[in-house]
This record gives C-alpha cells, sequence and structure tokens, in this order.
C-alpha cells in the first residue's frame, strides 16, 4: 500500500478508498516488504470520508410496499390451503356416518357384509389420504432447512486485522457491523442475520466470505465485494424487507422441491404393499403432488412479484460497490 506505487489507480473524488491500495489491472508478484505494510494503520489510512448514500426512490418505496404485501399474502393461503384440507378431513369424518345407515339397510346377511366392507373403505379412505396429506403439508411448517456446506467461524481476537478492515468498509457504507465473520470454500460473499429470525430486531450480522473469492481478488476487489454486500444493510427497513423477501422465496422452494425421509417411506410402502391397500397411498401421493403443483404456483408468483424489488436492490448494492 506505498504512495510511491507509480501503478496505482485513479480514484473518483467521491471514493473513500484512497488509490494507494494496489489494483489487480497490472498484476505483479508481491515481494515481503509489500505483505508486511498490510498493517491496521494503513488500513485505517486507506479510508477516508463516507460513501454517499443512495437515496430510494417514491417508485422504489410503493414497489416494496407492495411485494411485502404480496410476499406476506403467500404463507397465508398456504396456511388457509392446510385450515381447508383439515376441515375437509373433519366435514367427511361427521358428515359421512350417514353411508353406514344406508348400508345396513340391505335384505341379506352376505349382501349387507360386502355393501359394509365397501362403505368403510369408502368412509375411512378420504380421511387416511387427508390425514397423510395434512401431515406433509405441516412438516415444511416446521422442519429446518438441511445445511450442507460447512464453515469456520473466525474471532476478533485472532483475526483483528481482517476484522477492523471490515469495519471500515462498513463504516463507509454506513451498515452496521458484523458481530462474527465465516468462511467457507464457496465462490461467494454474502453478509445476513446470523440468527435468522431471531436477529430481526436488531443489527446481529454476520458474514460469509468464500476463500476461493479472496484468493482470486485483489484487496480492492474484494473491497468492492463486501462494499456490495453490506450495501443490502445500508438501510434498516431496506435489509429486513430483503430479508423477509428472500426467506419466503427460498421457503417456498424448499416445499416445493425439498425431499426427504418421510417423502421416501412414503413412496417406498406405496410400493411395496398389495395393491388392494397401497391404492390409498397411491392416493395420497397424488394428492401431495397436486399440492405441491399449486405451491409451485405460488412460488412463481413470489418470484414474478419480487423480481423487480430485488433486481432494483442489487443495482444499488451494485453503487455502493461502484462507490467505494
Amino acid at each position: 500500500m506505498s504512495n510511491s506505487d507509480p501503478r496505482r489507480v485513479k480514484q473518483s473524488a467521491q471514493s473513500p478508498v484512497k488509490a494507494d491500495i494496489p489494483s489487480s489491472a497490472t498484476p505483479r508478484k508481491r515481494s515481503r516488504r509489500d505483505q508486511r505494510e498490510l498493517t491496521p494503520r494503513k488500513i485505517i489510512q486507506a479510508f477516508e470520508g463516507n460513501i454517499e448514500p443512495v437515496t430510494p426512490t417514491l417508485m422504489y418505496r410503493l414497489c416494496a410496499l407492495l411485494v411485502s404485501f404480496v410476499m406476506v399474502l403467500l404463507p397465508l393461503f398456504y396456511i388457509a390451503m392446510i385450515g381447508g384440507v383439515i376441515w375437509g378431513v373433519y366435514f367427511h369424518a361427521v358428515h359421512s356416518l350417514s353411508l353406514f345407515e344406508a348400508g345396513s339397510s340391505s335384505t341379506t346377511t352376505r349382501n349387507r357384509g360386502k355393501g359394509m366392507i365397501l362403505l368403510l373403505l369408502v368412509y375411512l379412505a378420504p380421511i387416511i389420504v387427508g390425514v397423510i396429506l395434512i401431515i406433509f403439508m405441516l412438516k415444511p411448517l416446521f422442519s429446518r432447512p438441511s445445511h450442507s456446506s460447512a464453515f469456520r467461524a473466525l474471532k476478533r481476537e485472532k483475526e483483528p486485522l481482517l476484522f477492523m478492515f471490515v469495519d471500515q468498509v462498513c463504516d463507509a457504507v454506513g451498515a452496521p457491523r458484523p458481530v462474527q465473520i465465516n468462511l467457507d470454500i464457496q465462490v461467494n460473499a454474502s453478509a445476513g442475520f446470523r440468527r435468522g429470525w431471531l436477529s430481526m430486531l436488531g443489527n446481529d450480522l454476520v458474514l460469509t466470505i468464500g476463500m476461493p473469492l479472496v484468493a482470486g481478488l485483489s484487496l480492492r476487489q474484494f473491497s468492492g465485494v463486501l462494499a456490495h454486500e453490506f450495501g443490502h444493510f445500508s438501510q434498516s427497513a431496506g435489509m429486513r424487507l430483503s430479508f423477509i423477501i428472500r426467506s419466503i422465496n427460498i421457503w417456498f422452494m424448499r416445499v416445493v422441491y425439498e425431499r426427504d425421509a418421510w417423502d421416501e417411506r412414503l413412496e417406498y410402502l406405496s410400493q411395496s404393499l398389495d395393491l388392494r391397500i397401497s391404492w390409498v397411498l397411491y392416493l395420497a401421493r397424488l394428492f401431495v403432488w397436486v399440492t405441491r403443483k399449486i405451491l409451485w404456483l405460488l412460488m412463481m408468483v413470489g418470484h414474478l412479484v419480487s423480481g423487480f424489488l430485488m433486481r432494483q436492490m442489487e443495482f444499488d448494492a451494485d453503487r455502493y460497490e461502484a462507490r467505494l
């Protein structure tokens, strides 16, 4: 970060990052002296002033209100579907008992016995299918998403230089500082609430950095990526709205596409049992499939409604990256 470097990149007057951060436009092999120059003092001196905040337009605010209203309605519609299935099962279980009264009027004992068995199947089949459908519809409300990617949490006292650098970027952007930094193996960087919905009321943020991304970027480029991520959190209401929209969209994707041991068990039982019994399970699988197709339509509505707003949020975050 030496000021005598002739190949430094010119920064605009509005940028809070001084031009003495080396750029990768003309790559060179860093010497040991260059590596020793990266000190807390140099990091602090590399930033001066703050980025001009991105002001949302009136159209953006109106769109945010509309998207928020629609995105909240979609899960409520799903819960209403569950309530409708529960009511349908209850209505059938209570009001279909009259079938047995009609079956008992058979003239012969033999016909009465066969009729009662058929009526019992007609009565129990919707109840069994409905209970299975209710279980599979309630399951996504309580199941937790699977976390396949492992990460390593860094501590401030062990990595003070990294935390100081991230803090400087947050201060320049005007975003709250993260309380935790994680490392993973993804070619990505992301910032979000550390404990999900539990962190919505505060600024309990976590920054996740992919090691392949860090290895392939210069310090200037890495600063821009961080400015983009924290640009989403520069506005308190905007970062919470973004989190709600993304959470609902991801939840619908889980409901539609994710399969677990329950789905495998239902498929196994329907294929292994006798057809005189398993036809009820096949019918249950059909209704589960139809329900997921309806949820697929709701998911596409959510993507369609929130697509414009999320794209505008990305543009605003890009402006923070460009201004750094």
